[in-house]
């Protein structure tokens, strides 16, 4: 997998914001993800080297870097812990790894805690599931 992998554990701990999170918290689980998905774009788009929102044959992808497709969901707090990545989940982001053009080697699923939204839970997926 690419060195330059995100490590979005670690950015979104580092750049918590709490208006973000109350307004998550207010707002159901697709608008609040929705939320989120354009909070990470604005946020890191200048400061890394990533394309947000990527057209591809197979849907649109979170996030491309390279070789590596990222795919941002945001999870319950009550199943957060308790529950592995979904198959849903990981049937899409093997779509994005079969679409040629994007041409991407790995996929990342980034699972965020809408109850606390410093909270990651990364899984790469390359024919297997392994968490990060």
């Amino acid at each position: 997998m690419s060195s330059r992998r995100v490590n979005w554990t670690y950015l979104l701990e580092e750049n918590y914001d709490e208006n973000l999170q109350r307004h998550v918290e207010e707002l159901g689980q697709t608008e609040g993800g929705r939320l989120i998905h354009n909070w990470i774009a604005n946020t890191f788009e200048e400061d890394l080297p990533l394309d947000f929102e990527v057209e591809c044959e197979n849907g649109r992808a979170d996030a491309l870097d390279d070789d590596v497709v990222y795919e941002f969901k945001s999870k319950h707090p009550n199943v957060f812990h308790d529950k592995p990545p979904y198959n849903r989940d990981i049937k899409q982001v093997e779509k994005y790894l079969e679409a040629e053009d994007l041409e991407a080697e790995y996929g990342v699923l980034v699972y965020i805690n809408r109850g606390d939204l410093s909270e990651v839970q990364e899984y790469l997926v390359n024919g297997t599931v392994e968490k990060l």
